[in-house]
């Protein structure tokens, strides 16, 4: 059989590329972006996670959604609503373990936990919000993280873990 020459040979066949996305959307991912870097800038003792990280995935979250942190994230707070003023007014350490907008701040070791309980409750209450989960990279290696994502990968919970591995020498 014979090919016909202008047909790209699979091998040599350009990326399929998605179209790109409207210009509202990605201004709003850069003013996200960009409130990120500032605020952290702002907030120097904050915990730092990439703020492309924080846009893309705060782009993707509804009103209804659940946030939790791994640790306390102050411009996740802000970025998801939270008046900055009210913020900065508290004190440094008197961090809140359920804060306003849909986030809860939970311990380091037991995140994914809290998080796949939270997932489960949603499953059982049928309702549509998702969980997303933000933490260090670090801490996405215990037995406690692994066990609760098994269980969230088995019962197939509505559950997003975001692990940001930009502050760490080894990423995985």
């Amino acid at each position: 059989p014979t090919e016909s020459p202008t047909a790209p040979s699979p091998a040599t066949s350009p990326p399929v590329t998605e179209v790109p996305p409207p210009h509202e959307v990605l201004n709003h991912l850069f003013a996200t972006m960009l409130r990120a870097r500032l605020l952290a800038k702002r907030l120097r003792n904050a915990v730092h996670t990439s703020e492309a990280i924080l846009g893309g995935t705060l782009q993707n979250t509804g009103v209804n959604d659940v946030i939790v942190s791994a640790t306390g994230h102050p411009i996740l707070k802000v970025l998801r609503g939270t008046d900055l003023s009210t913020l900065l007014a508290r004190k440094k350490n008197a961090e809140e373990p359920i804060a306003e907008q849909n986030i809860i701040t939970a311990q380091p070791e037991i995140f994914a936990s809290v998080a796949a309980g939270l997932a489960l409750a949603n499953r059982r209450s049928q309702s549509d919000s998702i969980v997303v989960a933000f933490a260090p990279g670090k801490l996405t290696r215990g037995s406690a993280f692994q066990q609760a994502t098994e269980f969230a990968a088995e019962n197939r919970l509505p559950l997003v873990v975001v692990a940001d591995w930009t502050g760490s020498r080894t990423s995985s």
